[in-house]
C-alpha cells in the first residue's frame, strides 16, 4: 500500500523549496578516483545548502551494481536492491585509511594516482577503470583490524540483534532437541531418456538431498517446529512467499528422515523483530518432491547429453566457478582435476535409525531421535 501524500519537513511546510538533482557519478572532484563518490555528494550539499540556500539534493539510485567489470552503467538496473554500491565509496575517508601501515598506504596511494592520471579531466564516466583500482584499494583496507570505536559499534549492532531475540520468545521456554542439526535422505528418481533406438525408457537414479536446520522444536504431544533464524529484516509482503520456499524443503527432509511433518516452521527475523510461520500441508511437501525429481532428471539428461547451456546475467559477477565457464572464458576441461571441486561434508552414519533417512552429522544429538521416536 502507498499512501496518498508522504508529507513535508517542517522547514518547507509553509514555502516552496529548490534543489539540485545530481547523478552522483558524474559530480566529480579533483579528490574523486574518476566516479563522483558519497563525498562530493556531501560537499556539493553543504555548498548548495550554505552558499546558495538549497533544501535538498536529489541523486540517482545507489542501489548495488557487479562487484566486478563489466559494470551496468545505468543507475537504474541495479543487480541489488539491497546493498549500496561500494564504487561510490572515498576510499581515503574510510576510517581503516589511517591505520595502514607505510607500505600499504603507499600501494593505495599508487593505485589512487594511477586513476586521476587515466580519467580526471574525461568525458566519458569509466566505471570499470575506477571500481577496478577502489576495489584493489579497499581490499587492502580490509585487511586492517576495526578500531576500538568500530569494533564497539559492530559489538553494539550484534548486542541489538541478540535483545531483540528476547523480545521474540523467552529461552527458558524453548524444547530445542536439536541445533544446527544436518539432516540427510536418499530418494530414488526415475528419469525418463530415449536409448539409440528412439524409444523411451525409465532408469532409476539414487539422489542424497541435504540441509542444515537452525533449530528442532518437540512440543509435549510430540510435535515438531523448525526455527529458522534471520538477522536480516523480513521481507515485504510482496517478497515473502519467496523466502518461504525453504520452508517446504525443511518440511520434506523431516518427513524423509524423522517420519513426521513438521506442525509449523517460523522464520526468526532478529532485526525487526518479527516471526513469520508457516504451515507446511501434504500438498506442499508432494509438490517440492516433484520438482527435486524434475530438477534432477534435467541434471541427469544433460549430463548424458554433455550439454550445459550456460545461462548469463549479472549474477554471474558474483559466481566462483568462471573458470569451468565457457560464457566467462572458462573451460569445463578444468573439473578434470579432483582437486577443483568442492566436497561435500561427510556424515557418520547412526546405528537403527532405518528408513531413508539413516544418517545424521556425528555431533546431532541422540535425545532428539529418541523423543520423535517415542
Amino acid at each position: 500500500m502507498t499512501p496518498a501524500f508522504l508529507g513535508l519537513p517542517e522547514s518547507l511546510r509553509d514555502r516552496k523549496g529548490w534543489g539540485f538533482a545530481a547523478q552522483l557519478y558524474s559530480v566529480r572532484s579533483r579528490q574523486s578516483w574518476g566516479v563522483g563518490d558519497l563525498a562530493d555528494l556531501a560537499h556539493l550539499a553543504a555548498w548548495s545548502g550554505k552558499e546558495l540556500g538549497a533544501d535538498f539534493v536529489l541523486v540517482n539510485p545507489l542501489h548495488a551494481a557487479e562487484p566486478s567489470a563489466p559494470m551496468e552503467p545505468s543507475p537504474y538496473l541495479p543487480t541489488s536492491r539491497r546493498f549500496f554500491n561500494p564504487l561510490y565509496l572515498r576510499v581515503e575517508e574510510v576510517p581503516e585509511y589511517t591505520a595502514l601501515s607505510a607500505a600499504a598506504r603507499a600501494e593505495v596511494d599508487r593505485l589512487a594516482a594511477k586513476v586521476h592520471a587515466a580519467l580526471d579531466g574525461g568525458d566519458v564516466v569509466d566505471r570499470d577503470t575506477a571500481w577496478t583500482a577502489k576495489r584493489a584499494a579497499l581490499e587492502i583496507l580490509h585487511s586492517v583490524p576495526r578500531s576500538d570505536e568500530r569494533e564497539a559499534a559492530f559489538l553494539a549492532s550484534a548486542e541489538q540483534l541478540v535483545r531483540n531475540y528476547f523480545l521474540l520468545e523467552d529461552p527458558t521456554q524453548v524444547r530445542g532437541n536439536g541445533l544446527e542439526l544436518m539432516l540427510g535422505t536418499d530418494i530414488t528418481v526415475d528419469v525418463r531418456s530415449r536409448d539409440a533406438a528412439g524409444q523411451w525408457t525409465t532408469t532409476p537414479h539414487s539422489l542424497r538431498l541435504r540441509g542444515i536446520i537452525d533449530r528442532l522444536d518437540i512440543d509435549d504431544d510430540g510435535e515438531i517446529t523448525v526455527v529458522d533464524y534471520k538477522s536480516g529484516r523480513a521481507p515485504s509482503e510482496r517478497f515473502e512467499q519467496g523466502r518461504l520456499s525453504g520452508v517446504h524443503f525443511y518440511a520434506y527432509l523431516c518427513e524423509r528422515f524423522l517420519g513426521k511433518t513438521p506442525a509449523k516452521v517460523q522464520l526468526l527475523y532478529l532485526a525487526d523483530p518479527v516471526i513469520i510461520t508457516a504451515t507446511p500441508s501434504a500438498q506442499s511437501i508432494r509438490g517440492l518432491g516433484r520438482r527435486v525429481e524434475a530438477i534432477w532428471s534435467t541434471v541427469v539428461q544433460a549430463c548424458e547429453k554433455e550439454s550445459f547451456r550456460p545461462n548469463p546475467g549479472k549474477l554471474c559477477a558474483y559466481c566462483s566457478y568462471h573458470a569451468y565457464c565457457p560464457a566467462q572464458g572458462g573451460s569445463l576441461d578444468a573439473l578434470v582435476d579432483a582437486g577443483a571441486v568442492a566436497r561435500p561434508v561427510e556424515l557418520v552414519p547412526r546405528p537403527g535409525a532405518g528408513g531413508d533417512g539413516e544418517q545424521v552429522a556425528a555431533a546431532t544429538e541422540p535425545s532428539l531421535f529418541e523423543a520423535v521416536g517415542s
